[in-house]
């Protein structure tokens, strides 16, 4: 399990993680959550750029708040190798490899938390007794709000989008001047015709 762990936590060993381009109005929101103790859950569809955004959320920890590398666990639930294993088994065996106590804070980060196994109860169960913040994300977004009534009152629900005209016009770096507003047309019609799924505005393909 641990070599997994070091694999997508690359900040363990102060190696530099893929944080892509910052989707400003969603990092806000995360920002004016992190005072607070409700876990942040990010929901929406598949390949709409959730994972890029705890990744960014993970850096805004670490540039921003100074937040140490070894107190930020990333767990990626839909890997095979945490099939079938608890989120408090990955935090028990985070907190023993980097010699943190229960009563130190950490931040976990559930990528498709929905395949955590009980994890509605797994979190609640954490979220009460030990000093965590939880950033959670998941796919099934309606599988998910029905099973968030373990969690009623601790979490806050941030829906991800795909990309709006000025993300789509920010992801394909095309800025326009004030006396080009006619070139807007086109681009958006481009817009239109592409679609907001980050990656393939980035690198379109028939076969994606």
């Amino acid at each position: 399990m641990l070599d997994i762990l070091y694999l997508i936590n690359p900040w363990w060993e102060n190696k530099p993680s893929k944080i892509g381009i910052k989707r400003e109005k969603y990092l806000e929101l995360i920002r004016e959550c992190l005072p607070r103790n409700q876990a942040v859950l990010l929901v929406g569809s598949r390949r709409v750029g959730k994972t890029t955004l705890l990744y960014q959320s993970v850096n805004t920890l670490l540039k921003e708040k100074g937040v140490p590398p070894t107190n930020i666990l990333y767990i990626l639930l839909d890997h095979p190798k945490f099939a079938g294993v608890s989120i408090s088994e990955i935090v028990e065996k985070f907190r023993q490899e980097h010699g943190l106590p229960r009563s130190e804070k950490i931040y976990v980060f559930c990528d498709e938390v929905q395949y955590g196994k009980n994890w509605e109860q797994e979190v609640k169960a954490m979220y009460d007794t030990e000093n965590i913040k939880f950033f959670l994300s998941g796919s099934a977004s309606t599988l998910i709000t029905q099973k968030t009534g373990f969690l009623s009152g601790r979490f806050v629900k941030i829906k991800v989008e795909p990309l709006d005209f000025s993300e789509f016009l920010l992801f394909r770096d095309n800025t326009v001047g004030k006396g080009e507003s006619y070139l807007y047309k086109k681009l958006f019609l481009d817009y239109l015709n592409t679609g907001g799924y980050p990656e393939y505005v980035l690198s379109p393909s028939p076969q994606y």
